[in-house]
């Protein structure tokens, strides 16, 4: 796939992961030696336009962070990896964190986390649209994601949402996206559903194009109005999966957005994922546009 030179903006979460890796996951009430730590920036939308960025795009996010450490790491580290930012804050003090256990015999992960304040969007930042080719929402915060949205319908701006849990007034923000990428506890929550065959009809009621639903190791599914088909996950060793559900949907919105045919948007979005678990950390294991196309099958 080439690199395209796309106009990306993107609303979201942003918070300051502090990951710890422990030989093996605690129970509860007890002491654990920790092999290794580190901080990185986490949440998926500034993931995506990491990821986003490294293929050759203009990435713009708005987002809110504080003028604390954290917050400072958080702008130090968008600027480093080419990402245009707007901070909304409204709390100087008030930034986003989660805390993010390791466990390294699987490579599966526990969050707690914490979110910063919520930020209003107005007509003033509606500029950040200009000439854009695609708006990547994670639904966060509700009313400036519909705002947001909702000036994206106008300019007709691809709207491409990977919505992690269910966010208030939610289907309206599902009115105005054209592709949702999401979970299996999305469903769970917001259909009362485990099962994607059950669940993925249902949500393209609601959203204009596609719905797809992811389930880690076991791939996930898109689902077109005409018909549906499963992705399988690349047979990889996982070191890290945290991040991955966030660089299978970067990398599907941007084939998406690319113009890639179905298929190969969703073997896009798995190769990338893969690539991304076999390797420690958030931005350091983005992988790139080369690596990806060596783990797609040859035509």
């Amino acid at each position: 796939m080439e690199k395209k030179s796309l106009k990306v903006v993107g609303l979201g979460t942003v918070v300051l992961d502090h990951l710890v890796y422990l030989e093996n996951f605690p129970t509860e009430d007890s002491k654990n030696i920790c092999t290794h730590e580190r901080f990185q920036v986490g949440g998926p939308v500034p993931t995506a336009l990491a990821l986003m960025a490294k293929f050759g795009c203009a990435s713009s996010f708005i987002g809110a962070w504080g003028k604390d450490w954290r917050g400072n790491y958080i702008a130090e580290h968008l600027t480093s990896t080419g990402i245009n930012q707007i901070n909304l804050s409204t709390d100087p003090k008030q930034t986003g964190f989660a805390q993010v256990w390791i466990n390294q015999q699987t490579g599966t992960r526990t969050i707690a986390c914490q979110r910063g304040a919520e930020f209003p969007v107005s007509e003033n930042q509606f500029s950040a649209l200009d000439q854009a080719d695609l708006l990547y929402l994670d639904g966060w915060p509700s009313d400036a994601a519909i705002a947001l949205a909702t000036e994206a319908r106008k300019r007709e701006i691809l709207t491409f949402m990977d919505a992690g849990s269910v966010r208030p007034r939610m289907n309206e923000l599902l009115a105005l996206t054209d592709h949702l990428n999401c979970p299996q506890r999305f469903i769970q929550q917001h259909l009362n559903t485990s099962d994607p065959l059950a669940a993925g009809p249902e949500l393209l009621k609601l959203v204009r194009h596609s719905v797809t639903i992811t389930l880690g190791d076991r791939g996930a599914w898109t689902f077109l109005k005409e018909r549906h088909w499963q992705q399988p996950a690349l047979p990889v060793r996982a070191v890290d999966t945290n991040g991955a559900g966030d660089v299978f949907a970067a990398a599907l919105a941007y084939a998406t957005v690319s113009g890639q045919s179905w298929e190969e948007r969703t073997r896009f979005a798995a190769a990338a994922a893969a690539l991304k678990v076999t390797k420690e950390g958030n931005t350091e294991a983005l992988p790139s546009l080369e690596a990806i196309e060596e783990q797609l099958p040859r035509r």
